[in-house]
């Protein structure tokens, strides 16, 4: 194995898509909670790569990004760059509360083996942005981001 494929980061991250993509594939998306909404907007899938202003969670599994301007959240996440994970569900828990859940769609046939960001954006329910403090849930990781508006 090459010296990338021994390093501890990439090790977490592809533990971390390979949790994401059991429990996102077992589970399905929850929608019982006070508000939920799918994802508009957000074009095929979202784009490679990932938002400069995005805040990461603690062990770089995931990042996410609450833009007021653009009432939207954007969720980045490591893994196959032809068969990306997007946002399925959106969900308010609580108006300073977010569940995410996030869906791996196969584009092709087989899905490339290597790790690539991916940044898929939904429309947020109207209460978050009256929080000065949102935590931001993604279903699947147990790492929770809190973001200071």
């Amino acid at each position: 194995m090459n010296a990338l494929g021994n390093s501890p980061f990439w090790r977490l991250a592809l533990a971390t898509f390979l949790i994401g993509s059991a429990l996102a594939g077992c589970a399905g998306p929850q929608r019982n909670g006070p508000e939920s909404v799918s994802p508009r907007g957000a074009g095929p899938g979202g784009t490679a790569g990932e938002r400069a202003s995005a805040t990461w969670a603690a062990d770089h599994s995931w990042a996410v990004d609450l833009s007021a301007t653009e009432r939207k959240v954007f969720v980045t996440t490591y893994g196959s760059s032809s068969c990306p994970a997007t946002i399925a569900v959106v969900q308010m828990v609580e108006p300073d509360n977010l569940a995410i859940t996030v869906e791996v769609g196969q584009v092709r046939d087989v899905c490339s083996a290597d790790m690539a960001p991916h940044t898929s954006s939904a429309d947020v329910p109207e209460g978050v942005f009256t929080e000065p403090v949102v935590k931001i849930a993604l279903e699947g990781n147990p790492v929770v981001i809190t973001l200071h508006r």
